[in-house]
């Protein structure tokens, strides 16, 4: 399917207009649907979504998430836990930004997705064959990220 036509036909399934607006529906960032648009492509489970008769976000449906959604999860959980720790120990901060945590939470999320996408292409033929599963790539991406000093 092409983006055009799934943007428009989530547009219509959420009954909004604007990109603005469908990415406030899917709690996406605001330029996400641009995103798409840009790349010729709307992610798999939104497309997914499409063919379902639920009106919840399809980035929030855990049950309907493929395997490289799940770690996306888990890489995005990992980096706003360091990244705004703060907000979960501190009782004012919570306060100030807690209410924003499920919107900040889905951005990373969708950040973490393309970052899967984007570090399968990094690899070599000879990577690619030992890197072959999604759970590799994550525990790899993990460790880079997280706990290598390099």
């Amino acid at each position: 399917m092409e983006a055009e036509e799934a943007i428009s036909r989530l547009k219509a399934k959420y009954g909004v207009t604007t990109d603005q607006e469908l990415a406030k529906a899917l709690f996406l960032g605001k330029s996400t649907v641009g995103a798409w648009r840009s790349r010729g492509g709307v992610p798999e489970r939104y497309i997914r979504a499409l063919e379902s008769d639920r009106k919840e976000p399809a980035s929030l449906i855990i049950a309907e998430m493929t395997e490289e959604e799940h770690l996306a999860l888990s890489l995005a959980i990992l980096r706003m836990i360091r990244d705004f720790s703060s907000v979960v120990t501190d009782n004012r901060e919570f306060l100030a930004h807690g209410t924003a945590m499920p919107n900040i939470l889905m951005r990373y999320y969708e950040e973490a997705i393309e970052d899967f996408g984007i570090s399968s292409d990094e690899f070599t033929k000879e990577k690619r064959d030992y890197f072959n599963s999604w759970a590799t790539r994550f525990n790899v991406k993990a460790f880079d990220e997280f706990f290598s000093k390099d």
